[in-house]
């Protein structure tokens, strides 16, 4: 019994030591690289752990395509090829080694020759307009404002591309930041350009402008982000395939790492993690083989809550970096959700007004959901499974004891009436040895038991039993952890 109530102790102390994640995307292209993160977490808290062991292989039915393993690390950055003329349907097996455990499981992908549409929405930009006026003849000014990384980050300076319609057509004028002590001047395509360093308290932007010889002013809802890290691309939207995009992060002092996505389409074909404390850091990336597709590169901190730490660019794949490939990149705009300004004014467009446009619009591009998708989690599986797995044998553990205990209680009632008979039979001799003495004594104490003795054998056995009855209660109700 003393075994069974360690066992049910130890039973209840049993929990999940890591639960496994892996990030990435179903859809894989053929002849391009796979990008997935593994890591594992602690279950309680989900802070990551070292894993020990991690192994891995692309499997197509029977055939392994590919196959790798990773030792000591927190997060494994996966780069998998994918041969060209695979089938449609791949499956990713991991097995993951940790403190002693382990956990096996597959993923099922789905090979695509070309890239799917890319999972983004065109937001509105910001803007303000000027009341409308009771004299029809007033003219309407509308100012708009552009991030070019499609956020506005403290702490950093902030390229803004500034559009400014009269009666909803480009117009040329002056502007004035009295708040920043600047003033930019608008071309004839409306677009000016802002180097702002945001303040933190800031809500809106004021611009100052003259119309018919009166000073107006303008204030637009600005919303300033602590994302602690801004990318410059150099300004580049249209990039041609196989080139080296050159990108420098700036970034405040913090000690974890940057994590870095490339999609192309909806697949994820490059991931990168920097772990750099100090410093801007400066990269050298190569772009993918293809053209006439949007690439998307996403920066952030949290891998597994990215929300508000996020930051996208999206270029343009396309050998033609002039006329044509704006068109092209226009053209693609045009058949995403949402809808701007931008693409309602569209006149005769020169190869500049088009540059322009094209890069402002890219800059309002934001994704569905930001981060890396999170394709397998075994924490809950897991858990369920090692319930599973307690309880059967708890319940085992519980039928041992109730076994024991009713063997034990057997035990216990055979040997007080063996203790019953053997004092009667003493008690019987002694009366003998009387009668042969000639003492006087009543034969019928032969078979008499004493009524103390009777009850203090009752209530020992009641006292038993309540002990083993509260023994057992203790095992199937009370949980040994905390």
């Amino acid at each position: 019994m003393l075994l069974c109530i360690v066992a049910s102790i130890h039973l209840s102390t049993a929990e999940l030591s890591f639960g496994t994640q892996v990030y990435g995307s179903h859809q894989v292209l053929a002849g391009q690289n796979a990008g997935f993160r593994v890591m594992i977490v602690n279950t309680h808290n989900l802070r990551p752990l070292a894993f020990d062991h991690a192994k891995l292989q692309l499997k197509a039915k029977k055939d392994v395509l590919f196959k790798q393993a990773y030792k000591n690390q927190e997060v494994a950055n996966i780069h998998i090829p994918i041969p060209a003329d695979a089938p449609t349907e791949l499956t990713l097996e991991f097995d993951i080694e940790a403190s002693g455990n382990s956990d096996h499981f597959t993923i099922p992908l789905k090979v695509m020759k070309k890239p799917g549409p890319l999972e983004m929405t065109l937001l509105k930009s910001p803007s303000a307009q000027s009341k409308s006026q009771k004299d029809a003849a007033m003219d309407q000014i509308a100012i708009h404002l552009y991030p070019e990384t499609g956020k506005i980050v403290s702490a950093f300076k902030n390229r803004l591309r500034i559009y400014v319609t009269k009666n909803g057509q480009p117009w040329r004028t002056k502007l004035e930041i009295p708040l920043l002590e600047k003033s930019v001047s608008t071309d004839e395509q409306g677009f000016a350009t802002l180097i702002y360093k945001p303040m933190a308290h800031l809500k809106k932007l004021t611009f100052a402008y003259t119309l018919d010889h009166k000073p107006q002013t303008l204030k637009v809802p600005i919303q300033v982000e602590a994302l602690q890290m801004q990318v410059d691309f150099k300004g580049r939207r249209i990039i041609p395939p196989g080139q080296t995009q050159e990108i420098s992060i700036s970034k405040l002092p913090f000690s974890t790492p940057l994590h870095l996505d490339l999609w192309l389409g909806n697949a994820l074909v490059q991931v990168a993690s920097y772990r750099q404390r100090r410093g801007p850091i400066e990269l050298n990336m190569e772009i993918p083989e293809l053209i006439h597709q949007p690439i998307r590169w996403q920066f952030f901190r949290n891998l597994m809550a990215p929300q508000g730490s996020d930051l996208n660019y999206v270029q343009w794949l396309s050998h033609h970096t002039g006329t044509k490939g704006q068109e092209a990149a226009l053209n693609f705009l045009q058949d995403l959700p949402g809808d701007d300004i931008l693409l309602k004014n569209s006149p005769t467009h020169t190869s500049a007004m088009l540059e322009t446009r094209h890069q402002a619009l890219m800059g309002r591009l934001q994704p569905y959901h930001p981060g890396t998708p999170l394709l397998h989690s075994s924490t809950a599986g897991r858990k369920t499974e090692l319930e599973a797995w307690r309880n059967n044998l708890r319940q085992i553990v519980h039928r041992i004891f109730l076994i024991s205990a009713l063997l034990g209680g057997l035990l216990l009632i055979i040997s007080l009436w063996r203790h019953h008979r053997t004092t009667q039979a003493q008690m019987k001799a002694a009366l003998d040895e009387g009668f042969l003495a000639g003492e006087a004594v009543d034969p019928r104490l032969s078979h008499t038991y004493p009524k103390d003795r009777k009850l203090d054998l009752l209530m020992a056995m009641i006292a038993i039993f309540s002990l083993i009855y509260a023994i057992y209660i203790l095992l199937t109700h009370i949980q040994w952890r905390y």
